[in-house]
């Protein structure tokens, strides 16, 4: 019988483990874009943009494609692939928008208005490169990534 209650109680320390653990992890998934949440990210744009700085209404009225045009340049605007956590955080952030959201409503824009939809890139020095190669570029970085980026300068900060 003694035999027995500790293998019972083997068993329920092993399943109890067990449930740690995953719990864990769990947290440990939440927490990396609850990281990227308290970030401030920047929109960016190359040095020679004639676009000095941005209200948040400008800025979420150039990322839905309202206004395509600043002094005479045409804005080209480079967002992150669907699944970046940083391109998540902005849209939600400032847009006040899903990425499926985002997508349906540049849809839109280009089926109705003719509008040309954003370019895509994978990750922070690659959307850091395609801004900077273009007058009209501009995009979203983090601090980390604007620093470690050339030939760029911040027209908006995003608040925590």
């Amino acid at each position: 019988m003694y035999s027995r209650d500790l293998k019972t109680e083997d068993q329920t320390m092993k399943v109890t483990n067990q449930l740690m653990t995953c719990a864990l992890g769990a947290l440990l998934a939440l927490a990396v874009p609850g990281m990227a949440l308290a970030q401030d990210l920047l929109v960016v744009v190359p040095d020679q943009s004639p676009v000095q700085q941005l209200s948040e209404s400008q800025v979420r009225q150039i990322f839905l494609g309202d206004i395509s045009r600043v002094g005479g340049t045409r804005l080209a605007v480079v967002m992150y692939v669907d699944s970046n956590p940083v391109q998540e955080n902005f849209l939600h952030r400032v847009l006040g928008l899903s990425v499926a959201d985002f997508n349906s409503h540049w849809m839109r824009q280009v089926f109705r208005a003719g509008g040309k939809a954003p370019g895509r890139e994978p990750g922070g020095s690659a959307v850091a490169q395609r801004v900077a190669s273009s007058p009209g570029g501009i995009g979203v970085l983090t601090d980390q990534a604007l620093a470690d980026a050339s030939g760029l300068r911040a027209v908006y900060r995003t608040a925590q």
